[in-house]
């Protein structure tokens, strides 16, 4: 049985299928029991056909038992390589603070706050990988002078 509350993540799906076409994967916090919906609705042989498939996300497939984690855990999944599914978790959290502020502000200043908190979010994320791409490469940099010389080594005795 489809409950009506399932039609919205159902037409989602349809539309995701639509657009993007097949092999997708979509995480979800409820992907375990979202993939028994999906199998009993009427978009069951198009969501088959396109290969889609359904997960957790990596937290919330922890609270799940055993089978569903080896099953829907993106850790277990073929494709999901660091992927954790939980980047709308992280961006809905940090406009957590913004909440308090807005909540009596007019609709303008509401949208007006949002979008200087999503754009300072924005930037930030954007200087943190900024130094995270540095980073890596005076690592990768450090890693070549060091062991250029053994590298080279190796290879002679090789030949």
């Amino acid at each position: 049985m489809i409950f009506k509350s399932a039609k919205y993540p159902l037409a989602t799906i349809n539309k995701l299928l639509d657009v993007f076409g097949d092999n997708q994967a979509i995480g979800s916090d409820i992907g375990c029991s979202l993939s028994k919906t999906v199998a009993a609705s009427s978009i069951r042989d198009k969501a088959f056909n396109r290969k889609l498939l359904l997960s957790v996300n990596a937290f919330h497939g922890h609270a799940h038992n055993c089978k569903c984690q080896l099953q829907y855990h993106p850790m277990y999944l073929r494709g999901f390589g660091l992927e954790d599914l939980e980047t709308c978790e992280r961006i809905f959290a940090s406009s957590n603070a913004a909440a308090c502020l807005i909540r009596h502000a007019s609709h303008f200043h509401y949208s007006q706050f949002l979008d200087l908190h999503f754009d300072q979010w924005d930037m930030d994320k954007y200087l943190e990988l900024s130094h995270f791409i540095f980073n890596n490469y005076k690592q990768a940099v450090t890693l070549i002078d060091d062991f250029t010389k053994e590298l080279n080594a190796y290879c002679c005795l090789l030949r």
